[in-house]
């Protein structure tokens, strides 16, 4: 016997829960007979507790956080076009990728220590522990580097120590975040 799983959302409006907006989630367990070579429902043959409808409430971290892991791959990429074509709008567009990605990465944290907090109970386990230090390393370089570049035009330069350690930070930030959504990932 063939199962599969069916996800159905809508998105209903409640006044009365201090204005959050909650998904509905339906799942349906359907699959296919090989005896009786038919498909069948969980809603259409009549057993029970097969539909199960939860609520959840949409947070802002999730949303934050694919802003953040968004942009920061988009910089990485911006920055290696322009060390291989020297064209400087590259660099200026990595900059103000950086910029915004930079200034989201707070409300990151922060959305993220109120949700690990409430949904969580505030639980120390070991992805929490690397979530919270790797996106305070990423905070404090991701800081210095905005700082580094609009004090020093040329810190992005590809000829020059200053360049390589810069290129170098941005990897690795890169790597952070593909870390932290990892480790994010795992709760969904």
């Amino acid at each position: 016997m063939f199962y599969g799983v069916i996800l159905f959302a809508k998105i209903k409006w409640e006044p009365a829960t201090k204005n959050k907006i909650f998904i509905l989630i339906s799942i349906k367990l359907s699959g296919y007979n090989l005896k009786n070579k038919r498909f069948f429902s969980s809603n259409s043959n009549g057993r029970a507790g097969l539909t199960l409808k939860n609520k959840l409430v949409v947070h802002t971290h999730h949303i934050a956080s694919h802003f953040t892991n968004g942009l920061w791959p988009v910089v990485a990429f911006l920055l290696t076009v322009y060390y291989f074509n020297g064209d400087a709008s590259f660099e200026r567009a990595s900059f103000y990728c950086f910029i915004f990605s930079t200034l989201s990465a707070p409300f990151v944290l922060g959305s993220g220590w109120t949700d690990w907090k409430t949904r969580f109970q505030g639980r120390p386990t070991m992805i929490f522990n690397h979530k919270r230090f790797f996106g305070s390393l990423f905070l404090a370089s991701s800081l210095l580097l905005v700082v580094w570049r609009a004090t020093d035009a040329a810190a992005a330069a590809p000829a020059g120590p200053s360049g390589l350690v810069y290129a170098a930070i941005v990897y690795v930030d890169t790597i952070f975040v593909i870390y932290l959504g990892y480790l994010g990932g795992k709760f969904i």
